[in-house]
């Protein structure tokens, strides 16, 4: 396993507790995805832990579960 799939793994593996960290979490892979319009956004990954988080991670801050 490569340092990058570790580090996502590991990543991956922090509770969503606080809203903040949600909005900065997903500031990030919006910075960083494939592509992020108004009408699309397209994540493209091999790991599947990141795969699994990130729809919790959209409904988090869209949602604002963590006020």
């Amino acid at each position: 396993m490569s340092f990058s799939s570790e580090v996502k793994q590991e990543l991956c593996r922090v509770p969503l507790s606080r809203k903040c960290c949600a909005q900065a979490e997903c500031y990030g892979v919006l910075l960083y995805c494939n592509t992020f319009s108004p009408r699309e956004i397209r994540v493209i990954t091999e790991s599947d832990p990141f795969a699994q988080r990130l729809p919790q991670l959209l409904d988090a801050v869209q949602q604002g579960l963590y006020e």
